[in-house]
């Protein structure tokens, strides 16, 4: 194995052969390290009209500006129509309106937050960006939520004097689209 005294070319760093060359050991014995490592989940928060969700940073999520739609006639109000976005129709819900949820400034929100990739791809209307939350606490119990919403909650969380609560967006959209068909 190379020391750290072979590996330096000069000036205090390293050359790039010597460090393709270096044994794995020593990258595992940093990595094994847990002191080193940051094994806290990374997620983003968001509200619709004061209801706190959370979206894992290993979902496949993108903002952007709130789209033009296509409506599609015979629809529930909720389903708000189809979005292009890249050549992908996206299918987008108003969440505040299919919740019953408090519709000040319906319609007036600035983005869309758009979830999956694909035809799995789904999205509604957001008011402002997510943003990242750290130091989160586990609550023993869930806040009100509406009733559609239960079948597809996890774990709440308060940071940020709030309260955010994780959801299953894959299996919450998959049953809205059962939904539309009937």
């Amino acid at each position: 194995m190379l020391s750290v005294k072979d590996s330096v070319s000069g000036g205090g760093q390293f050359s790039p052969s010597s460090v393709l060359k270096r044994e794995t050991s020593a990258v595992n014995s940093m990595i094994d390290n847990h002191e080193l490592v940051d094994d806290a989940r990374i997620r983003y928060g968001f509200k619709i009209a004061g209801m706190g969700l959370l979206v894992d940073s290993a979902e496949v999520a993108e903002v952007v500006p709130r789209p033009n739609l296509a409506r599609i006639p015979r629809t529930p109000a909720w389903f708000s129509g189809l979005s292009n976005l890249r050549g992908t129709l996206i299918p987008m819900f108003d969440l505040k309106l299919l919740m019953g949820l408090d519709d000040k400034g319906r319609g007036k929100e600035k983005f869309s937050l758009i979830i999956g990739q694909g035809d799995k791809a789904m999205g509604f209307f957001i008011e402002q960006y997510p943003i990242g939350l750290e130091n989160m606490e586990a609550v023993a119990e869930q806040p009100p939520l509406p009733m559609l919403l239960l079948p597809f909650v996890g774990q709440a969380y308060f940071t940020n004097e709030s309260i955010y609560v994780e959801l299953d967006y894959s299996h919450f959209f998959s049953s809205l689209s059962e939904k539309l068909k009937s």
